[in-house]
C-alpha cells in the first residue's frame, strides 16, 4: 500500500512558502550578508563561517538564519549572523579562533 501523496505535497508546499517568506522578510530587513561573518548558534557559541545567501548542500538558508552544524559542538542547529558592533573585543577574538570548515577550499600541505 502506498502512502497518501496529498500530505506529502502539503508539507512540501508549506516548506516552500515558509522558505520564500523567510527570504522576503530577510531582504526587507536588510540581511544581505555574503562572505566571512561571525555567527552565533542557538546555544550561544560564536564562530566564523562563510555566509552565502544562495543554496548550499551544507546549509539550509532561511533568509535571516541558516540551519547548519555548529563547529563548536557539532550539533545541527539554527545559526544567525551577528553584527560585529554588537560584540566585545574578546567575543570577536574568540569567534575568529573557531572557524567553520565547511565550504572552505582545502589547503595543500607540504611542497
Amino acid at each position: 500500500m502506498t502512502p497518501p501523496i496529498i500530505p506529502l505535497i502539503v508539507i512540501v508546499v508549506a516548506g516552500f512558502i515558509a522558505f520564500a517568506a523567510g527570504a522576503v522578510i530577510a531582504h526587507r530587513k536588510g540581511f544581505k550578508r555574503d562572505g566571512e561573518v561571525i555567527a552565533r548558534c542557538r546555544d550561544g557559541h560564536l564562530f566564523t563561517t562563510i555566509w552565502v545567501g544562495e543554496f548550499s548542500w551544507h546549509k539550509l538558508d532561511l533568509g535571516w538564519a541558516k540551519i547548519q552544524r555548529c563547529p563548536v559542538d557539532g550539533r545541527l542547529t539554527i545559526v544567525r549572523a551577528v553584527e560585529p558592533g554588537q560584540l566585545t573585543t574578546e567575543e570577536k577574538k574568540a569567534a575568529k579562533q573557531v572557524v567553520d570548515p565547511v565550504g572552505r577550499p582545502k589547503r595543500k600541505v607540504g611542497p
